[in-house]
C-alpha cells in the first residue's frame, strides 16, 4: 500500500492529494491561517496544473484571468472609497470614519445604564429603535458612540441569526446589504436585543464602518 505524506512527517492520505494553483496572495492568506477552500472556492474543480494539455493550459490561463480580474475590481473599488472619502473632508464634510475612529469590536454585550427601561415587560430587552428609547452601555465604544450619540442614524439588530447583529441605518437596513433569504429587494433587521448577552457583530458591516462607507 502507497500512503502520501506531507513535509512534516506526520500528516498522511491514503487517497493521492489534489494539486491546487495558488497566487502568492492567496499562499500567504493560506499560510496566515485561512481555509484553502475559503480562499480557493473551486479548488477541487480546477485542472491539474501539471498537465499540459491544451484543455487543462486553457482553463488554468481563464482562472489566472478571473482572479486578475477580481483583484482589479477590488483596488478599484478600494480606490473610489479612498477618493470619496478625500472629497467628503474636502468639502468639511465627515466621512464614518471621521466620526466614530477606530475599530470596532468582534462582539459586544449590552448592559443596563440609568436611561435603560427598567420596568415592563421591556425590562430584560433593548430596543434599538431609531429615535426610540433604547438606551445601554456597549462594550465596544466604537459601536456604543454609533448606536447612543445624540443624532445619530444607526441601530442595530439580528437578522438570519440571533447570534449576529449588523449595524444598520434608520430604516434598520443593514450596512453589510445583508437581507433575509429569499427577498432580494429588501428586509429589515430585527432591533429587538437582549441585555447582558455577548452578541457576534457582523464582519462586513464592520469592514464597512472601518472603510470609511
Amino acid at each position: 500500500m502507497i500512503i502520501f505524506v506531507l513535509d512534516d512527517g506526520e500528516t498522511y492520505t491514503i487517497s493521492e492529494p489534489t494539486p491546487v494553483s495558488v497566487t502568492p496572495e492567496q499562499l500567504t492568506r493560506i499560510e496566515g491561517g485561512e481555509k484553502v477552500y475559503q480562499v480557493v472556492p473551486d479548488w477541487d474543480e480546477r485542472p491539474d496544473p501539471s498537465c499540459n494539455c491544451v484543455q487543462c493550459t486553457t482553463e488554468r490561463t481563464a482562472s489566472r484571468k478571473i482572479v486578475e480580474a477580481q483583484n482589479d475590481a477590488d483596488d478599484f473599488f478600494i480606490n473610489v472609497g479612498i477618493a470619496a472619502a478625500e472629497a467628503l473632508k474636502a468639502k468639511g464634510g465627515e466621512s464614518v470614519m471621521d466620526k466614530y475612529p477606530g475599530k470596532l469590536k468582534a462582539t459586544v454585550v449590552f448592559t443596563r445604564n440609568d436611561r435603560s427601561d427598567t420596568d415592563g415587560i421591556m425590562a430584560d430587552c433593548l430596543y434599538l429603535a431609531y429615535a426610540g428609547d433604547g438606551f445601554a452601555d456597549a462594550s465596544c465604544p466604537v459601536l456604543h458612540k454609533m448606536l447612543f450619540d445624540d443624532g445619530t442614524e444607526y441601530t442595530a439588530g439580528w437578522g438570519a441569526s440571533r447570534a449576529e447583529i449588523h449595524i444598520s441605518n434608520w430604516k434598520h437596513e443593514a450596512i453589510c446589504g445583508w437581507v433575509p433569504r429569499g427577498n432580494a429587494s429588501s428586509g429589515e433587521v430585527n432591533p429587538l436585543l437582549h441585555y447582558d448577552t455577548k452578541y457576534k457583530v457582523c464582519l462586513k458591516c464592520r469592514k464597512k464602518v472601518e472603510g470609511g462607507e
